[in-house]
């Protein structure tokens, strides 16, 4: 009986690269899961921190119907806007800590992509109302994770990934 002997590669001695990242791309699909479930605990500690209701679909991949809903139960304060929500936000809340850039929610970088918009809202106040605030916090959050995923996906992070694993492929890109 013979038998058949293969080569493997790593992704740096592959002939055709390209086929490992088709590879990857059609067998695994949960690849950013861990960066979905970050943003999720960051998202749900933004909503601790804030007393909002919170509700939310997300994917690593933009155009899934997504959504995110932080709605604050006091009316008048989701209304507060410019130099009275200015006031507010520094009379409720730590903000020193807040805004530290030490990740206080999570420890992960998906805090501080939801702390952006009040970090800049706190350097120039505008017309924005609170709940207008925080959508746009959630929004950017998003915008966040996407990005995360695109890298992730793409030939660059998929080569990168394969390198720091030092995963082998056989000729035609499958991964061993």
């Amino acid at each position: 009986m013979q038998l058949h002997s293969f080569y493997s590669f790593t992704i740096d001695e592959h002939p055709d690269k390209s086929a490992c990242y088709d590879w990857i791309r059609n067998n695994w699909h949960d690849l950013g899961q861990y960066s979905v479930d970050e943003a999720l605990d960051s998202l749900k500690g933004f909503a601790e921190q804030f007393n909002t209701n919170l509700d939310y679909s997300i994917s690593i991949v933009p155009d899934r119907g997504e959504y995110i809903t932080t709605e604050i139960d006091d009316i008048a304060v989701s209304e507060l806007s410019g130099v009275r929500l200015f006031k507010y936000l520094t009379n409720n809340y730590d903000l020193d800590q807040l805004l530290s850039g030490n990740c206080p929610f999570t420890g992960m970088v998906y805090d501080e992509s939801l702390l952006d918009e009040i970090r800049d809202f706190m350097k120039k106040p505008d017309s924005r109302t609170f709940q207008d605030l925080l959508n746009d916090c959630t929004h950017k959050l998003l915008s966040a994770l996407h990005a995360d995923g695109e890298y992730i996906y793409s030939d660059e992070g998929l080569h990168d990934l394969c390198e720091a694993n030092e995963y082998q492929f056989t000729e035609s890109g499958e991964f061993i």
